[in-house]
C-alpha cells in the first residue's frame, strides 16, 4: 500500500503525536501522498486536540503544497485529489490563504470543464467558514442555477475585540457585535440547532424554570464556525427558546480559552476567567455537574 511508504514519527503520547511530513521533492506536488497524510491525520483526530489537528494541517500545507509546481501541470485525477485535500486543510485551519489556494485549484477545474456541483458547494462553504462573504456571494451569482444558500447581508465592524454575529431582519441580515464578559458568574454555551445533543440539553433546561432563568440572564449561546448558517433552523431555535438566542461565532481565534468546539459544551466563567467546562450531554444528562458549575461561579448558592 502507498501509505507504507510514508515516514511517520509517532510520539508515545498520542494527544501530542507529531507527524513527520516527508515531501522531499520541493518542486512537484504529490497529490496522492498528500491524501495519504490526510488519512493519517484523520485517524489521529479523535485522540488529538483541535489545535493539534490544525497544526498538523498547517504543516502539511507548508511542507507539501505551497510554493510548488503550477497547478496547471497536474493531470485531472491529481487535480481532483488536491482539491479534496484542500477541503480538509481549509476546514481545519480556517486559514484564508488556504481557502485562496483552494480557489486556485477550483478555478483550474472549471477551466478544464469540471463544473461539479459538490465542488462548487464546497468552495462556497469554505468561503463562509473564513468569513469571506463577498466571495461567497460571487459564487452564488455565478452559479445561480446550483441553488447555493444565500448569504445574508452583513454589517461588519472594524474592531479587534471579541465579536459575534447576530441574525436580524427576519434572517436577512447578520449584524456583527462586540462581546465582553460582565462581572461575576457567566456561562458560554457552545451549541447548535443542528445538534441533537444540544437540543436535548435545551429541553432539559426548559424543564428547569429556575435554571432556565439563570441561563437567560447570565449566559451567551454561540454556534461554532463552519461553512453553513442554517438560518431557518437557527430562527426556529431562537423563537422556541426565547429569550435565549444562539449567535454565530465570527472567528474561533476570538475565544483562545475555548479548546473544544463540540456541541454542546458549557464553559463557566467568573469575572471573565474560565473556571470549569462540561462537555457533551448524554442521555442521562449532566444535571449535577451543571449545578456544581453554577455554584462554583456563584450563580447558585452553595
Amino acid at each position: 500500500m502507498r501509505i507504507s511508504t510514508l515516514i511517520l514519527l509517532v510520539i508515545a503520547n498520542t494527544a501530542s503525536a507529531k507527524i513527520q511530513f516527508n515531501c522531499n521533492d520541493t518542486k512537484n506536488i504529490d497529490a496522492g501522498k498528500i491524501a495519504e497524510y490526510i488519512k493519517i491525520i484523520d485517524t489521529q483526530e479523535m485522540m488529538s486536540s483541535p489545535s493539534t489537528v490544525s497544526i498538523h494541517y498547517q504543516r502539511l500545507f507548508e511542507r507539501c503544497v505551497q510554493n510548488r509546481q503550477p497547478i496547471k501541470s497536474l493531470n485531472n485525477k491529481a487535480l481532483d485529489s488536491l482539491f479534496r485535500s484542500m477541503i480538509s486543510i481549509a476546514f481545519y485551519t480556517e486559514n484564508k490563504n488556504h481557502v485562496d489556494y483552494m480557489r486556485s485549484v477550483f478555478d483550474e477545474k472549471l477551466t478544464r470543464g469540471d463544473r461539479n456541483k459538490d465542488a462548487i458547494e464546497r468552495m462556497h462553504s469554505a468561503y463562509i467558514s473564513v468569513r469571506q462573504f463577498e466571495q461567497a456571494r460571487q459564487l452564488e451569482y455565478t452559479f445561480s442555477d446550483i441553488g447555493l444558500p444565500i448569504t445574508p447581508s452583513i454589517e461588519l465592524l472594524e474592531t479587534h475585540e471579541r465579536t459575534l454575529l447576530r441574525l436580524a431582519d427576519n434572517g436577512k441580515k447578520l449584524v456583527q457585535e462586540t462581546f465582553s464578559f460582565p462581572k461575576g458568574g457567566y456561562v458560554v454555551v457552545v451549541s447548535s440547532p443542528m445538534c441533537g445533543f444540544s437540543r436535548h440539553f435545551m429541553e432539559w433546561l426548559r424543564n428547569q424554570p429556575s435554571l432556565f432563568n439563570i441561563f437567560a440572564k447570565h449566559s451567551i449561546w454561540i454556534t461554532p464556525v463552519d461553512g453553513y448558517f442554517n438560518i431557518e433552523e437557527m430562527q426556529k431555535s431562537n423563537r422556541r427558546n426565547k429569550p435565549i438566542h444562539i449567535k454565530y461565532t465570527y472567528s474561533s481565534s476570538d475565544w483562545p480559552e475555548i479548546t473544544y468546539w463540540g456541541t454542546p459544551t458549557l464553559y463557566f466563567y467568573n469575572n471573565g476567567e474560565l473556571k470549569k467546562q462540561i462537555i457533551g450531554w448524554p442521555k442521562e444528562g449532566r444535571g449535577q455537574e451543571v449545578l456544581a458549575g453554577l455554584k462554583e461561579i456563584s450563580l447558585l448558592k452553595q
